[in-house]
């Protein structure tokens, strides 16, 4: 016997769980003041931003690439503060990006870019100096003062051309 035969007089603590978001509502909500169809066109935007990114080198451009992209993921959600809308721009993001590179989520995963970069940010105060050592890294030009200092000026240029396309939006108050 381990004591736990008759337990009819014991309680759990937090049965009770919340209620869930209506989620519906709220989409339905974000959906008849348009700030769904702005996700949308936020998301495809974004999406076109980091095709239009040029460098000559291949492998150069798919690192930044995937910087900027780290940096629509990583920042979005303080630049748009409803989750719903963040997770609508990014799904839409990432989707157009399929369409445009289908292979680059795949390459995004596999060579793990993302973890490296987020590892680099300091909870609430990114450091674009660690960002652009991890850039130069990735470019195989670690420690290489010159790449570092792209890799910085990249993150700090994506975040500013970031937060810049997020302002245009007119997102209404729900």
């Amino acid at each position: 016997m381990n004591g736990f035969e008759n337990d009819a007089d014991m309680k759990i603590v937090g049965d009770e769980r919340p209620a869930p978001p209506d989620t519906a509502a709220k989409w339905q909500q974000q959906k008849a003041c348009g700030n769904i169809d702005r996700a949308h066109r936020l998301g495809a935007v974004l999406a076109q931003q980091l095709m239009n990114i040029e460098e000559p080198d291949a492998a150069r451009l798919l690192q930044k690439q995937m910087l900027a992209a780290f940096v629509v993921d990583d920042a979005l959600p303080a630049l748009v503060t409803d989750e719903l809308l963040t997770k609508t721009v990014r799904g839409t993001f990432y989707e157009r990006l399929r369409d445009l590179l289908p292979e680059f989520e795949d390459t995004l995963h596999r060579l793990g870019a993302f973890t490296f970069y987020r590892l680099s940010v300091d909870g609430d105060t990114p450091d674009a100096t660690r960002v652009g050592a991890v850039f130069a890294a990735l470019c195989g030009c670690a420690e290489d003062a010159a790449a570092e200092q792209e890799g910085a000026r990249l993150y700090r240029g994506y975040h500013e051309r970031l937060a810049e396309t997020v302002a245009m939006v007119d997102f209404q108050k729900v």
